[in-house]
């Protein structure tokens, strides 16, 4: 349930048990509404607006369950769970009879059963020797659980479980093909194509019904991490982080927070190799310019005597601006030289 406040925004979400929440519309094209009944009985009636519902596949109004859809499969396992524990509990052999030449009565019958199940019986009893009177005879009706493929069903059950949840048989221990090059493959398809499509759900749903139009101006948005779940050993990991801190798309503070570290004064900002320089159009590397230093200025010859230093005139505008020219000239000239190789080539 969505509690709004005074302004109309989400303000707290209460759980609402889906097994007493039920949504429908009370009458076709009508809007859809959720009826909630509480521990005490009483039946509140709340709009879609005041609801967050997570939907799975379903009429749209309802998602269906998966274990109520699986439920063929799920009752075969249970079908083989019971019979390996009535299989094991006979002594690991299927039933045979016992066979006489005479016949015995009520009571012989009763008794014979309550021996043999006492003596031999069980895995506890498992190759005891029979001793048997009156002409009975032990007529063995077994098959090798082999032939029975018992095993083989079991396997196939989990198989069948993980296929209809979308889970990888190794997260159901089944570690049958599994091996340690397909086993982060595996984890990356876990989280790509059975977490992923729930993620997305409810980060729009979140998105749809928690964010206010101000939290939308400050592109403020619901996410949810999983690059966790997405972590290699320990190697993969750290040189991927190295070839981004290479790269200068990724600092040093990034990688202690990626692995959960405290942050430390220093590493925040992002580093760049001294080794590596741009190349032009024409793949040759470019050369640097070199600021030229103005020319100094030489010195002026002393005067003999003050008249002659109030008659010598001072440097004009003209030609502090033609000194400047000159100390930039160099690089005007290899910015010129590179547009008019860019221009002649696309010429």
């Amino acid at each position: 349930e969505i509690v709004l406040n005074g302004r109309g925004e989400p303000k707290e979400l209460w759980y609402m048990d889906a097994r007493r929440t039920f949504p429908k519309r009370e009458r076709a094209g009508g809007p859809l509404i959720y009826i909630n009944k509480t521990m005490a009985g009483e039946e509140r009636k709340l709009t879609a607006d005041h609801v967050l519902h997570l939907k799975g596949l379903g009429n749209g109004i309802v998602g269906r369950s998966v274990i109520s859809l699986a439920r063929e499969s799920m009752g075969l396992s249970l079908a083989a769970e019971k019979t390996g524990a009535a299989f094991f509990g006979n002594g690991t052999r299927l039933s045979g009879v016992l066979e006489t030449d005479g016949t015995l009565g009520e009571t012989g019958v009763t008794n014979l059963k309550k021996s043999w199940g006492e003596h031999h019986q069980g895995a506890g009893n498992t190759g005891s020797v029979p001793v048997l009177e009156e002409g009975v005879k032990w007529k063995p009706m077994s098959i090798p659980p082999d032939d029975a493929q018992f095993l083989e069903t079991r396997q196939f059950q989990v198989v069948d479980v993980a296929r209809w949840f979308n889970v990888p048989p190794h997260l159901l221990y089944d570690l049958s093909r599994a091996t340690f090059s397909n086993i982060d493959s595996q984890q990356i398809q876990f989280v790509q194509y059975t977490l992923m499509p729930w993620l997305v759900k409810w980060e729009t749903i979140l998105r749809w019904r928690l964010e206010t139009d101000a939290e939308k101006d400050q592109r403020i948005f619901p996410q949810i991490d999983v690059r966790a779940l997405l972590r290699g050993d320990v190697k993969a990991r750290f040189t991927g982080y190295k070839l981004g801190i290479d790269a200068g798309w990724l600092t040093r503070e990034d990688v202690r927070r990626l692995e959960d570290l405290d942050p430390k004064a220093g590493l925040e900002k992002p580093l760049k190799q001294m080794n590596m320089d741009t190349i032009d159009v024409d793949g040759n590397t470019e050369a640097k310019p070199v600021a030229a230093k103005p020319a100094a200025a030489e010195p002026a010859p002393e005067p003999e005597d003050e008249s002659e230093a109030e008659e010598e005139p001072s440097a004009t505008d003209a030609e502090r601006a033609a000194a400047v020219v000159r100390s930039h000239l160099p690089s005007m000239m290899h910015i010129a030289g590179k547009l008019l190789r860019r221009e002649a080539k696309a010429a």
